[in-house]
């Protein structure tokens, strides 16, 4: 049996109140658009009404009889260039699409689902609401994304793409985990929509989704899902948010992004912060962070210096760099959610509009100093520009209707003062009453407090001094250690080029006594000059490394790396010595881990350890190196292991000082230093551990960059899709 569906009280919109264009101080009226929705269906139709500021002129109304709106979205058609509105709503048991044109005076309207009372509570009342406007498939309009909820009665939850012309439903897409805002993708080769799900716990199933589940989403242009990944579990969601330069996204989530749900759950969840790319893959990431509620990209120091906040459930506000490095933290605050930035308002830019706990609006700065205040108000929209382009007049409005317009002007000193003085006059007549007891006290006082001075001031004097001298003692203790350092590497460089230039001062000697004498050998002189160049050679490659060293800061370039691929390049670069050594090679890892290195860093420093290890290796019986490397929590550990001649104990705490070599006849001391210093740069550490006649073996630790995601081949046929890895 079909339930019949009633008339029931009319709910709040989401956004009441639209700017459709903004204004300019002397130049432009803003005009804007409202919507409104009488206390009961009984009283009189919905309204749309189109209106200017400052004049408050009305240009346009019109009635939207059986619809109950609520969301409402202005937008200026690119093709037509006239300004549409289009409105979101329900009557009875049907949500529909409507779009009004002020110009032409037409009303068009879509029945866009229908909905089903699974409370038998005899109304439906979903939430209806719009996700996202941007030009998705790059066909120079743009579309428009719906999301429909039906909350209690849970049927239908549906994302929904609507084109402008003509006005149409291009596709639906079922979502059971709510859907509260969608982001393009912004790739011309593969368009579509990148989207974050919220989980209620309701029990609502459908063929992909499960609303006890968040999903990060990609979805193609057509409608169809290119991928789904698990990010959260009821009862904590999570966000997504464009970085300034629209090539990655910001994702606040509580698993590691995952495909299989069941891995995750008996899980337990924490808060991680990543930046990924279109595709879900991981470029940055921090974790370990308490429960997060909101983020939000501060977009006004532009890409090379953007700033990603994020919220903490405690009321504290964590600050971090474009690679999620933390920055800063705040103290626990009231501030329950973000809404927008405002440039250039009075004097601050930019400043943050925050949803307060206390249903009210703040206007904060960068400091989190709050500028300005709007108690029991929830949205607010930008009316009108100066010539700077700062804030001169917003609009604030709430759920049920009711509007605020406000406009900021700078008053002189008295006109401030004489408000103040009305808004706190209890308190400033107790801070006045106050101040003259404190005179009176203070007037007592101050012969007692002119001795006291005296003696602090002889006490201060003595302890300038003594600061004075410890600081000069500082700097000479500086200076000593600066003149050590120097002298230990000047020692060392002299050592290495007096060592490798001793061969060629021999040489030199021999083939001065072969030209003095009568005969001269030229097969002998020959080699003698063959040992020259060697060690000439080898003096070039020591200041070479030696320049390598001092010039590793310069060359920090983090990118995501893959072991598996700088592994094969160092075995290809080494197999001829391998082969003539008769060294068992061993690789294993995964294929698809990336950490954060430089590609040409990391095979030097694969490759300084390997060579280290064939060395170590020469003339030892079943001689075998084994290079292998895991992922380890929020790290990758990568090891080179080799059953060599060893190291002794008393040598492993040196073994990573410049110029300290266990091979003096061939090493330079330089190589290790180099290895640890390139994998500190990227955030890394390393170890050894060794035993003489048994082996070494050298431990890495890297921070993941997260797997690289191989390319995706799809098959469409008319029922289903299919994706093939």
């Amino acid at each position: 049996m079909i339930p019949a569906f009633t008339d029931c009280p009319r709910v709040p919109i989401v956004r009441s109140l639209r700017t459709a264009r903004e204004g300019l101080i002397g130049s432009r009226t803003a005009t804007r658009v409202s919507a409104l929705n009488p206390c009961s269906p009984e009283d009189r139709p919905s309204h749309l009404m189109w209106t200017d500021y400052p004049d408050g002129n009305m240009i346009d109304e019109t009635p939207v009889p059986n619809l109950e709106i609520t969301d409402v979205e202005p937008s200026l058609d690119t093709i037509t260039n006239r300004l549409a509105v289009y409105c979101a709503g329900f009557w009875r048991d049907t949500a529909y699409l409507v779009r009004w044109s002020p110009q032409d005076e037409s009303i068009i309207r879509l029945a866009a689902d229908v909905g089903r009372d699974n409370d038998s509570s005899g109304n439906w009342q979903p939430e209806f609401r719009v996700a996202g406007v941007f030009d998705c498939d790059f066909d120079g309009q743009e579309e428009l994304f719906f999301y429909l909820n039906s909350v209690r009665d849970k049927q239908p939850r549906v994302l929904m793409c609507v084109e402008r012309n003509p006005f149409r439903i291009a596709w639906k897409l079922p979502v059971a985990s709510p859907v509260f805002e969608v982001h393009s993708c912004h790739d011309s080769v593969n368009p579509g929509i990148l989207f974050v799900t919220s989980p209620p716990g309701q029990g609502v199933v459908d063929g992909r989704f499960s609303d006890s589940w968040g999903y990060l989403v990609r979805v193609d242009q057509s409608g169809q899902v290119v991928f789904s990944k698990v990010v959260s579990r009821y009862p904590i969601g999570g966000s997504l948010k464009e970085s300034v330069d629209r090539k990655s996204f910001y994702l606040l989530h509580r698993f590691p992004i995952s495909s299989d749900t069941t891995k995750l759950a008996d899980s337990t969840m924490c808060t991680y912060l990543s930046k990924i790319d279109g595709y879900g893959t991981v470029l940055f990431q921090h974790s370990d962070l308490g429960i997060g509620s909101e983020q939000w990209v501060d977009p006004w120091g532009g890409a090379d210096s953007e700033q990603v906040y994020m919220q903490l459930r405690s009321g504290e506000v964590m600050q971090f760099n474009q690679s999620l490095q933390l920055t800063a933290v705040s103290d626990s605050c009231d501030i329950s959610g973000f809404l927008t930035w405002i440039p250039r308002f009075d004097g601050h830019e930019p400043a943050a509009v925050l949803q307060e706990s206390l249903d009210a609006i703040g206007i904060y700065d960068r400091h989190f100093r709050k500028l300005a205040e709007l108690p029991h108000f929830n949205t607010l929209d930008v009316l009108q520009r100066g010539e700077r382009g700062e804030v001169t007049a917003i609009a604030a409005s709430r759920g049920g209707g009711t509007h605020l317009y406000i406009r900021f002007e700078r008053g002189g000193f008295l006109r401030n003062a004489s408000i103040f003085y009305r808004n706190n006059q209890i308190y400033v007549v107790s801070i006045l009453f106050a101040a003259l007891a404190a005179f009176v006290v203070s007037n007592f006082y101050r012969r007692r407090t002119k001795k006291n001075l005296a003696i602090i001031s002889s006490q201060k004097k003595e302890l300038e001094q003594t600061h004075q001298a410890l600081k000069e003692a500082q700097q000479t203790i500086i200076a000593q250690e600066k003149f050590r350092q120097a002298k230990d590497i000047a020692g060392g460089f002299a050592h290495e080029i007096r060592n490798a230039l001793f061969p060629a001062d021999g040489a030199m000697v021999r083939v001065r006594r072969l030209f003095e004498q009568e005969s001269l050998d030229r097969a002998r002189a020959l080699q003698m000059l063959a040992s020259v160049d060697s060690a000439v050679a080898r003096a070039i490659g020591i200041t070479e490394q030696i320049t390598q060293f001092t010039k590793l800061d310069s060359l920090y370039s983090p990118e995501s790396v893959r072991i598996a691929d700088t592994a094969a390049e160092v075995r290809r670069a080494v197999q001829g010595r391998l082969e003539s050594d008769n060294v068992i090679f061993q690789v294993s890892g995964g294929d698809s881990i990336a950490v954060v290195q430089n590609r040409a860093q990391l095979y030097s420093v694969i490759h300084n350890l390997v060579i280290n290890s064939l060395d170590a290796l020469a003339g030892r019986p079943n001689p075998a190196i084994t290079l292998s490397w895991a992922a380890a929590g929020d790290t990758t550990e990568l090891t080179v292991e080799d059953n060599g001649i060893g190291i002794p104990a008393e040598n492993l705490d040196r073994i990573f000082d410049t110029f300290y070599s266990t091979k003096p006849n061939s090493g330079t001391g330089l190589g290790l230093a180099i290895v640890k210093k390139t994998v500190e740069m990227y955030g890394g550490t390393i170890r050894v551990a060794s035993q003489p006649e048994r082996g070494t073996v050298f431990t890495l630790r890297f921070k993941i960059a997260g797997s690289i995601a191989k390319p995706v081949q799809r098959e469409q046929s008319a029922d289903n899709s299919r994706e093939t890895i």
